[in-house]
């Protein structure tokens, strides 16, 4: 028989196959609604409904800002039902890709207002930290500069070769490899190199490390003279490695899609800066493993989410040992360079400064960033989490408080702490020029949030989020199997039959391909 016909072609014909229309996200949320009704308030079913038969952007997060502020005020006397109905109205179309929108401003505008005042948030930052005497800075600066040193080590030449030397080429777009030739064979292959001037140094030395590297320069044919002295080895490398670089000294800033109200802003930046730039962040990473912060697992800060949400309250009481989650806006976009400066030692701080890109350029622009490095930068996550680790260490120690791998968990900018820490933790984190995100952050309750997972008491409740459009019977199969997965494993999840029902009938029939999950 033909490969044509083999099952798996046949499943993929079928996952493939259009749908008559497009399913309007509009009516998902109306089939929904409609079966949760009485979990609403009537005024808040009345405008959900409203949104709905409107196709209302608007007035949909007018709803979901209210019952995300209700979430705040839950008592733990609320269903789960109630709350899991809640989370999914919230989430359903929220990070729906809108063609069309009745918000007055588009998600790039939102985006870059927000950019903007990222940039003026770090510029107050710089200026106000630069003002401080050493002498008048507050009490924990001195314990959280001590703990990054800790985490760190010294910045030895053998350390910085052996950092340069875990380099290597990530998965996204750089000023000289995009498109489709994003792996690391053609970041390897596509020359010249993109490197900004002061992350030369360490580009050769990334290079000479490896003599297959040299070898297949020097293959590429880029050679245009040959060294005064053909014996000089080390003068005949860099003359061939000059020759294959080419310097960029700003990253170029952009926009992808976050949420149906704004984009997320990120830097594509040199392809060599990446290279040495994920090899800090290899190293950054084993570091923070040893003190309790894995980046490289997100079950902790889950864990303890579901554990604050679980003994918000002991024996009726209020319990304020209970774990906090804090949530921080626009994180990388205000880790401004004088707190960076403040809190590293002075030579990994000019070693990171070599690694970034001062500048970006923005629609024919080029600007002279006041923050330390955005997204796109292979070391920002690891950085902003060893920034915010010692913070948080800063301020347990000043107090004299515990500070054990039982008593926080950070992961990039979800932090969790006790409660009865947590205000001193945020006024620290407002000092150093961050936002506290209060949609996100849950100091009290019943509900805590952090690293995509949502729990009610110890519930998990996270909802479902419909990120694309529904165009295709695979389409309709990845929302049908979650819900079904979602059913089966939680009973308070019935809500979403209807839902099931009303999609599964969309498909034609003898298109319809049932088997075990």
């Amino acid at each position: 028989m033909r490969k044509y016909y083999t099952p798996r072609n046949v499943r993929k014909r079928i996952a493939t196959t259009k749908l008559s229309s497009q399913v309007s996200p509009w009516y998902i949320l109306e089939v929904f609604v409609q079966a949760s009704a009485g979990y609403y308030p009537w005024d808040i079913l009345c405008s959900l409904i409203s949104a709905c038969r409107e196709c209302s952007v608007a007035r949909y997060l007018e709803v979901v800002s209210l019952l995300d502020d209700q979430s705040r005020m839950y008592t733990g006397h609320e269903t789960v039902e109630q709350v899991f109905v809640h989370r999914q109205t919230i989430a359903l179309l929220k990070k729906f890709p809108f063609t069309s929108s009745d918000l007055a401003k588009t998600p790039r505008e939102t985006a870059i207002e927000k950019w903007s005042a990222a940039e003026a948030s770090c510029k107050t930052a710089n200026e106000r930290i630069r003002s401080y005497d050493r002498l008048e800075l507050p009490s924990w600066v001195h314990h959280a500069r001590a703990a990054v040193q800790h985490v760190l080590g010294d910045l030895t030449p053998s350390l910085v070769m052996k950092i340069i030397g875990r380099g290597k080429h990530g998965p996204g777009s750089t000023l000289s490899s995009h498109g489709n030739r994003l792996s690391a064979y053609y970041k390897f292959a596509d020359l010249p190199y993109t490197v900004c001037s002061r992350a030369t140094p360490y580009a050769f030395a990334a290079m000479s490390q490896d003599p297959k590297w040299i070898e297949y320069l020097e293959s590429t044919g880029r050679r245009t003279r040959l060294p005064p002295n053909r014996h000089a080895h080390l003068q005949r490398e860099l003359q061939i490695m000059s020759q294959c670089v080419e310097f960029e000294n700003s990253d170029r800033i952009t926009f992808v899609p976050k949420d149906c109200r704004t984009d997320r802003p990120i830097a594509v930046g040199a392809s060599f800066n990446i290279f040495l730039q994920l090899g800090v962040k290899a190293y950054m990473q084993d570091c923070l493993r040893s003190v309790g912060v894995d980046l490289t697992d997100q079950s902790r800060n889950q864990r303890y989410a579901m554990l604050g949400a679980k003994y918000w309250s002991v024996n009726g009481n209020h319990n304020d040992r209970q774990f906090s989650t804090i949530d921080l806006a626009s994180a990388s976009d205000t880790i401004s360079i004088e707190i960076v400066k403040l809190l590293l030692p002075s030579d990994w701080f000019a070693f990171l400064s070599d690694l970034r890109h001062a500048s970006g350029t923005f629609e024919g622009k080029t600007i002279t960033y006041e923050k330390f490095s955005a997204m796109g930068n292979g070391f920002t996550f690891p950085l902003e989490s060893l920034i915010f680790y010692a913070i948080s260490k800063g301020v347990h120690k000043d107090n004299g408080w515990c500070f054990t791998p039982n008593d926080f968990a950070i992961y990039g900018d979800d932090i969790i702490v006790r409660q009865y820490t947590s205000q001193s933790v945020i006024a620290a984190l407002i000092w150093a020029g961050f936002t506290v995100n209060t949609e996100k952050s849950y100091i009290s309750g019943p509900f805590k949030e952090s690293c995509g997972e949502d729990y009610f008491l110890e519930h998990n409740v996270r909802p479902f989020y419909l990120k694309r459009e529904l165009r295709t019977t695979g389409d309709i199969y990845h929302m049908c199997n979650w819900i079904q997965f979602k059913n089966m494993n939680h009973k308070f999840a019935e809500c979403l039959i209807p839902v099931y029902t009303a999609l599964v009938a969309l498909i034609p029939f003898y298109s319809r391909a049932f088997g075990p999950m």
